[in-house]
C-alpha cells in the first residue's frame, strides 16, 4: 500500500466516523422530527460514500485519483450542505 493510499484510507475512516456521530446526534439529541430526519438521511450517504471511498483506496489506475476526489467533494457537498440545513435550521425557497 502506497503512502497516499493509506491518507485516503484516514480520510474513508474519520467520514465514517463523523457519519456514525451525526447519525447519532440525529437519534438522540435533536427533538425536532424533521431535523432528525435531515440528519440521520445525510448522515446515512454519508456513511455509503465513506465505504466506497474506503473502497476506491485500493483501487489503481489512470482515474482512481480523480474517483477519490469525486466522491470526496461530493460527500462535503451534498451531505455537508444537508448538515448545515439540519443544525443551522437553513429553509429552502
Amino acid at each position: 500500500m502506497r503512502i497516499d493510499q493509506g491518507r485516503w484510507g484516514v480520510v474513508a475512516g474519520f467520514s465514517g466516523f463523523m457519519a456514525v456521530v451525526m447519525g447519532a446526534v440525529g437519534a438522540h439529541a435533536v427533538a425536532e422530527p424533521r431535523v432528525a430526519a435531515l440528519a440521520e438521511t445525510a448522515s446515512l450517504y454519508e456513511l455509503i460514500h465513506a465505504v466506497v471511498l474506503l473502497w476506491l483506496c485500493g483501487a489503481r489506475g489512470r482515474y482512481a485519483m480523480a474517483a477519490r476526489w469525486s466522491i470526496m467533494v461530493g460527500t462535503v457537498l451534498f451531505c455537508g450542505t444537508i448538515y448545515l440545513k439540519a443544525l443551522l435550521g437553513w429553509e429552502t425557497p
